[in-house]
């Protein structure tokens, strides 16, 4: 229903301005008035006419800015409050929401040093703090995070949002337990609380609670059938269960949370249809495994398309090269052909229906250019017995990080001295510490300084009887070429290893290990030390069942 009040307020404003019309006051009221109720455009246009007519007005230019910020074009809003703030410099709302302005770009350091300038102008501030702790911990400083959302808490007991911010870090950092009394108090403040219900229903997944997960996400939704958090959390969850029909449809809820900033590719989505004579853009979306992982499916959009092109990081370019089906590759925009079409590499899966009975894993789907394995062939001549290669740690950057890399030092006893292998770093980079622990053993042999991109990589690991690693995108990358591969899984693990599986869907040739009880890797190293004694030959790697 209209509010009559507010067009009787507009109507009088009107009024005045046909007498008044170069009275910038009477265009930011007006504006103002728009902007209540919620009539943007309108009220953009009068904020604009009164900067016209004084340039330099600091409210104008604020509320321009806040514009800015609800039709989410931040760095516009940056731009306004910067302005802004060179008027009227000690503006506390200013500075708090250029603060803000700055987080949604992910402008970290930028958002830190505004909310502090703010935090001075008002101490002990708890939304200042809020915000101010959110930044700390996407900067990885989680203790200082940590203690500022205490702090607002300590001024505002009773504050929400310094409760849901204090659960999302705390599940973040595997906190379960704090982590879930943070979100409970968030519902008895806030019992319509969606984005609540979303955190325990990740804190049941990482339980492995699955059926309760999907009830919190489900109750969230009802609630607020547009949260993305609650969309794409379901769809992992019901990814791992091997739901992939529900799964895939929520995953592609990830393009609308913070998490996946937009791609920037403007051309209409696909949705697998024939589309002969249109060229197709494939793009790669998240870490180097995953884009290895997906890029099996170019061959089958190459059959329902006229050409196919693939944009990928330059880490990629010479390994995807190899891979049928693709008719133009590029790591830079300005080489892409015009294209028609476009879609995310990871939302193929999705889009051509796949599912457990149907994954596509025919392999090898990379191949090796001899030239690759030539690098490498006198390295490895003198080296006799099996020869494994070693990956312990992947993507500092990794949400699941902290879960998933392994400390080296667990694993040199045991595997480093076993007689009739030789061990072989796939690390592309090696710490200090790193080299220093691995460099007492004669059976290790450190390799980092050939490993340019992910095609030297396959024509390394093309040289060795198998592979042993993490989660990281050197599984993928051994899966992808066919050759034995044993990943070593934490207990809770990534979506697509499903549960409780030895094997993989997406890759025959490869054997899963996982921590189980109370998690920790020492069972499973010292597991995978047994079956290393057993082995006798490279075939036996191969052929070896990893059950557990």
């Amino acid at each position: 229903m209209v509010d009559r009040s507010g067009d009787e307020v507009i109507a009088a404003l009107h009024q005045r301005l046909e007498v008044q019309r170069q009275n910038p006051e009477l265009w930011l009221q007006l504006g103002l008035t728009y902007q209540v109720m919620h009539r943007w455009d309108e009220a953009m246009r009068c904020f604009q006419n009164a900067l016209i007519l004084r340039p330099i007005f600091f409210d104008a230019m604020f509320h321009q800015a806040t514009l800015f910020m609800i039709s989410g074009r931040f760095e516009e809003a940056i731009h306004c409050y910067r302005r802004a703030l060179k008027i009227r410099r000690r503006s506390l709302e200013g500075w708090a929401n250029l603060g803000g302005a700055y987080l949604k770009l992910d402008r970290l350091r930028e958002a830190r040093d505004s909310l502090l300038q703010a935090l001075s102008l008002a101490p002990g501030e708890p939304g200042i703090l809020t915000n101010l702790g959110t930044v700390l911990h996407k900067l990885g400083r989680h203790d200082e995070a940590l203690a500022h959302w205490r702090e607002a808490l300590a001024v505002a007991p009773d504050f929400p949002d310094a409760w849901l911010n204090l659960g999302h870090a705390l599940q973040e950092l595997d906190r379960l337990d704090e982590a879930e009394v943070a979100f409970e108090r968030v519902l008895t403040l806030r019992p319509e609380g969606a984005e609540a219900m979303t955190g325990l229903g990740i804190i049941a997944h990482k339980r492995q609670h699955y059926s309760s997960a999907l009830k919190w996400y489900q109750a969230a939704l009802q609630l607020k059938p547009d949260l993305a958090a609650a969309h794409y959390n379901d769809g992992l969850t019901r990814l791992c269960l091997g739901d992939f029909a529900v799964g895939w449809s929520q995953y592609e809820w990830r393009w609308r949370t913070d998490a996946f900033p937009p791609h920037g590719f403007t051309q209409p989505l696909w949705d697998g249809q024939m589309a002969s004579g249109k060229t197709l853009l494939l793009h790669c979306e998240q870490g180097f495994g995953d884009s290895i992982q997906f890029i099996r499916y170019a061959a089958m959009v190459k059959e329902r398309c006229g050409a196919v092109a693939v944009f990928c990081p330059p880490a990629l370019e010479r390994l995807f090269s190899t891979v049928h089906g693709i008719d133009h590759l590029a790591s830079r925009s300005d080489r892409l052909p015009v294209c028609d079409l476009q879609i995310p590499l990871m939302s193929l899966a999705g889009t051509l229906g796949t599912s457990l009975a149907n994954v596509p894993d025919r392999i090898p789907y990379l191949a090796v250019d001899e030239g690759w394995v030539d690098r490498f062939r006198g390295r490895l001549a003198p080296l006799s017995g099996i020869k494994i290669g070693l990956a312990w740690r992947g993507n500092p950057k990794h949400i699941n990080d902290r879960n998933r890399s392994i400390d080296p030092r667990l694993f040199l006893e045991e595997w480093l001295t076993l007689p009739g292998y030789q061990f072989i770093g796939l690390q592309q980079e090696m710490t200090g510490d790193e080299r220093q622990w691995c460099s007492g053993y004669a059976q290790f042999h450190e390799f980092s300084d050939a490993l340019g991109d992910f095609a030297d990589t396959a024509g390394l690991i093309s040289s060795l009887d198998g592979v042993i690693s993490v989660d990281t995108a050197v599984v993928h990358l051994a899966g992808a070429l066919g050759r034995p591969v044993w990943v070593l899984l934490p207990k809770v693990a990534d979506w697509r290893w499903l549960r409780d599986r030895t094997d993989s869907p997406w890759y025959p040739t490869m054997r899963l290990l996982r921590q189980t009880g109370d998690g920790g890797w020492g069972a499973v190293i010292s597991r995978v030390a047994q079956l290393l004694q057993e082995i006798g030959t490279p075939e036996q790697f191969q052929e070896k069942k990893c059950t557990q």
